[in-house]
């Protein structure tokens, strides 16, 4: 019984020490030589803070926009192939999504709708009236819901390999579907927050 309590201690302990070191270490993404960045408001919070965007930028500025998003896992590196080959008529933008790559990774909201506020903030300081967007996996979602939110953003929409219809997904039931999710994010949660670590 001793050997439990001990063992039970011990780990409380490293648990402790690991919050501790995380919260004086912060890690968060960093850009890559070849991206931009660029600091948007946040969303989900009251507090006053800031996200910060890195993104590839390729073509000229004057010419029609295509915005590239990524899926999950990944980033906007996705595209340093296909950015370069479209940039030879359009300027060609790919963001990594907040919690992806050299962008912020810890925000309050990773929803689809968050992204896509993200996104239109990012259009806003680019000063880019609209955009063709094309969207990859989780970045076809963020598409959908950029265009529902602010149609006059999106000049036309390609999806690849892009999610689909929620209750089509997994098990063929939205409720279900869901309770599975939130436990995967519960095993996610448990992983960071309750299994000591530095991050």
């Amino acid at each position: 019984m001793k050997t439990a309590r001990l063992l039970v201690l011990l780990y409380l302990l490293s648990l402790l020490a690991s919050h501790v070191y995380r919260r004086l270490h912060p890690v968060d993404g960093v850009p890559r030589r070849d991206q931009k960045e660029i600091v948007v408001p946040v969303v989900g919070s009251a507090q006053s803070s800031a996200v910060r965007i890195a993104y590839r930028d390729w073509g000229p500025d004057e010419a029609p926009v295509i915005l590239l998003l990524h899926g999950s896992p990944g980033d906007g590196g996705a595209f340093e192939e296909l950015g370069p080959m479209l940039a030879q008529r359009y300027r060609v933008i790919a963001p990594d999504l907040p919690g992806f790559g050299g962008s912020t990774w810890r925000i309050p909201d990773y929803s689809i709708a968050a992204h896509a506020r993200y996104l239109a903030e990012m259009l806003d300081s680019l000063r880019i009236p609209a955009a063709h967007v094309v969207g990859w996996s989780l970045g076809g979602g963020v598409a959908l819901e950029l265009e529902g939110r602010s149609p006059q953003r999106v000049r036309s929409i390609t999806l690849l390999a892009s999610i689909g219809a929620q209750e089509m997904e997994l098990l063929g039931e939205y409720h279900i579907n869901h309770a599975i999710h939130g436990l995967q994010l519960f095993g996610f949660w448990l992983l960071t927050e309750a299994t000591p670590n530095s991050g």
